[in-house]
């Protein structure tokens, strides 16, 4: 049995197996359910704030970052590599800290940059998502402040949200477990290894552990601590702005712990920053967990600031139409909320405008493509260019087989997976249909196999004795065997019959006990010097015992009558007269 966490671990179980319940081959279990091991529980890593961070293995921390630093790699010799980085610098205020992109590295093949305003840069070239950068590779736009990048083939998930400073990381247990560093930790369920620096050392100064991992070519200095708690901050009107998390997102207790999201909330105060990071955090947290709390109006100053006209929508799916979904089909939709151009407006590269204002793009010429498949038709596409594309045709009807005849249908075609027919013959020469038998005699079963094969068998008799008197002989069902009936004979025995004993005009008042001698004895006769010799044995008495039978007669009177009862037999030579008793 392999499990959804255990996948591709450089140690597999070394316990015994035994028998029980399992998945399929093709399957890992998942709590109590099997599931295909690209759908297994991914290791997820979080920050928001640029300064709060949740490892692979659920451990918060606090970091006062100022430079680039590796959120994320695979280690040394483990493939395919990948590399996330963060571009932390300070803004607004003096103590504000931004998250001002996050850096995808892969196989040294991509460096995939998002940004704000929905930028994306590919190896140093920059464009407006969404991007498609290769079959396997894409950046879409999660709401209007989140952009989200998928790595398909390693199942890879990363997005970045600049309102809030916020990121998250997806790798698959499958693939990463045990194999991963940075400030986002290890993939191992281990959280006391989370804190480990490049070289292998761990440790438990925050500070000591998030500068380990600063870029080297970073121009940037490095942070100095700021207070702690509860050095320099106690419980004051400032920090009280938190409480929102213990009493308005009460609901949401249950489904994620608000604890290090009440820390992080009052350290941000304490340090000039506001609470507003932390709560929007323990917000988006609570809605991916199923539980969205309108909380906006009860903080105002953390309220969500759309670019005019956009509005905010807390709760919901939120779609937005845009220039290019018009002209392309597909809106952009986010289910955790998010900023919405009003009706009769349509999005466009992070801004409302108006249909009327949406501009297509320039569109080279393109020849028509050559379709793979017969089965397939060229149709113009409803989108700005006006593109052609092919489509698979409705599949053409399949024949239907003549007599004596069964389909046998085959993918031609897996382009439009239509099937084609071929009829084949299902019956033996002598005109049977496969699978049929037919009785050649009494004894003899023919069976048409497959198309020209055919398979005999004859019926195996059990042994017959042949002295079997005629009258006793029978034929079975079929008659092709032959089986013999004759009663079984006992061995000379004492046989007993209880009765009325009857003797002239008188009987016995109570039932007797009448015996006789019953049974088979061995007999035989043969020929010496041209003389038969028979040997005739007889059932006769052995032992008897005299009773005293109380009779009574029909004249009234009563006497005691001796009678005789066998109690054993013997097989004796006799010339079998009958012997009376």
């Amino acid at each position: 049995m392999q499990y959804a966490n255990t996948q591709d671990r450089e140690h597999q179980c070394t316990k015994p197996c035994i028998s029980g319940c399992f998945c399929p081959d093709d399957m890992v279990l998942d709590g109590l359910k099997c599931v295909k091991p690209q759908d297994c529980e991914q290791c997820k890593c979080q920050g928001y704030g640029s300064t709060h961070f949740t490892t692979f293995d659920k451990q918060s921390y606090t970091f006062e970052g100022n430079c680039t630093y590796i959120l994320s790699r695979s280690k040394p010799h483990i493939h395919p590599k990948y590399e996330i980085l963060a571009d932390i610098t300070n803004c607004g205020q003096p103590a504000a800290k931004c998250l001002k992109s996050i850096t995808v590295r892969l196989n040294s093949t991509y460096e995939i940059k998002l940004m704000k305003n929905l930028k994306v840069s590919v190896n140093g070239i920059t464009t407006i998502a969404p991007v498609d950068i290769s079959s396997d590779i894409q950046v879409t736009i999660k709401s209007q402040e989140t952009l989200q990048l998928v790595i398909k083939s390693v199942n890879i998930i990363v997005t970045y949200t600049y309102l809030d400073n916020s990121f998250t990381i997806k790798v698959p247990v499958t693939r990463y477990h045990n194999k991963t560093e940075g400030l986002c930790g290890n993939c191992n369920e281990h959280p006391n290894d989370d804190l480990t620096e490049p070289d292998g050392t761990i440790t438990n100064n925050i500070n000591e552990f998030g500068n380990s991992w600063k870029i080297n070519n970073s121009s940037c200095v490095t942070p100095s601590t700021l207070c702690t708690l509860p050095n320099c901050c106690e419980h004051n009107e400032t920090t009280s702005q938190c409480d929102i998390i213990k009493t308005v997102f009460k609901e949401c207790h249950t489904m994620i712990d608000p604890t290090s999201y009440i820390n992080s909330c009052v350290h941000d105060t304490c340090n000039n920053r506001g609470p507003c990071d932390a709560i929007k955090a323990y917000s988006r947290d609570c809605k991916q967990a199923g539980v969205c709390i309108k909380w906006q109006n009860n903080m105002l100053q953390c309220a969500y600031k759309c670019a005019a006209p956009m509005v905010y929508e807390e709760c919901g799916t939120v779609c937005n139409k845009s220039c290019s979904s018009v002209q392309n089909s597909g809106d952009t939709c986010s289910e955790n909320g998010g900023c919405k151009c009003p009706d009769k407006y349509l999005s466009h590269q992070g801004t409302c405008k108006i249909p009327t204002n949406c501009t297509c793009a320039t569109c080279p010429p393109t020849p028509p493509p050559v379709c793979p498949s017969p089965y397939q038709k060229l149709v113009k596409q409803e989108d700005c260019c006006g593109t052609v594309k092919c489509v698979c045709r409705p599949c053409p009807q399949l024949p239907t087989c003549p007599f004596n005849h069964s389909p046998i249908d085959t993918i031609y075609d897996p382009t439009c997976n239509c099937p084609v027919r071929n009829c084949v013959r299902n019956y033996c020469p002598n005109g049977k249909p496969v699978g049929s038998t037919w009785k050649v005699n009494n004894c003899t079963t023919c069976k048409c196999e497959d198309v020209n094969l055919v398979t005999c068998g004859n019926k195996t008799c059990p042994s017959f004795d042949t002295n079997c008197p005629i009258e006793y002989v029978e034929w079975d069902s079929e008659h092709c065997c032959k089986k013999c009936n004759e009663p079984k004979l006992e061995n000379c025995h004492v046989k007993n019959d209880t009765a009325i004993l009857s003797v002239d005009d008188c009987e016995s008042v109570i039932p007797v006990s009448i015996t006789n001698c019953s049974g088979r004895c061995t007999s035989n006769s043969r020929y010496v010097k041209n003389k038969l010799q028979v040997d005739c044995q007889c059932c006769t008495p052995k032992q008897t015992l005299l009773l005293n039978i109380q009779m009574k007669c029909t004249n009234g009177t009563t006497y005691t009558h001796k009678h005789t009862q066998i109690t054993s037999c013997k097989c004796s030579s006799s010339n079998c007269e009958t012997m009376l008793y």
